[in-house]
């Protein structure tokens, strides 16, 4: 796999640090996957790399991903459907029960990149996020311009349950953000 990658420019310069995330994490959600050019290498690179890896789950409205770039990994599934329904979310979650850690510690959130799309994903996923998840924004910086997903990310963590900070890891590729659990 790592022969055939060309990560799209809007998301190269941030692989390293996606790469990082998914060494680290055991469950791994990635909301809008595309093709697989993007993301889903430096998560199949951190994936396979992480011993404590139990599943990792890419959801789109269709299945796109080009053939050579399908992650070979038992722990990866593809699921189609639609990311603002709940009926997708306990799709999910059925996918999951009975498992010893049946939530995502990763959620990686690439769909539509507007405010009002957002919110629906973190009302319907947050659900699915234990309360170590990390959430991964990109886009947030669209084309070098403040994009207002930004205040609903931070009006989420303001006002969860969980207790998240909202962090910029970069203005570049057009953004990257996260909602990191704080250390209490």
């Amino acid at each position: 796999m790592d022969k055939i990658l060309i990560p799209r420019d809007d998301i190269k310069c941030h692989m390293a640090i996606l790469e990082s995330y998914a060494r680290n994490c055991t469950n791994l959600l990635e909301l809008g996957c595309a093709n697989g050019e993007g993301s889903m290498f430096a998560f199949w690179r951190g994936m396979s790399a992480n011993p404590l890896a139990q599943n990792w789950i890419s959801i789109d409205r269709s299945d796109r991903i080009y053939p050579l770039l399908r992650p070979p990994l038992y722990l990866w599934k593809m699921v189609v459907g639609n990311i603002h329904d709940y009926a997708t979310m306990e799709k999910i979650r059925l996918m999951l029960e009975g498992q010893i850690n049946p939530l995502f510690d990763l959620i990686f959130v690439d769909t539509v990149h507007e405010a009002k799309y957002t919110k629906m994903e973190l009302d319907i996923w947050k659900s699915l996020a234990s309360s170590k998840c990390t959430w991964l924004f990109h886009d947030t910086w669209m084309h070098g311009e403040y994009n207002p997903m930004i205040d609903v990310i931070k009006e989420f963590a303001q006002n969860s349950n969980r207790i998240w900070e909202y962090v910029e890891l970069s203005r570049e590729c057009n953004g990257l953000s996260a909602l990191v659990p704080l250390k209490i």
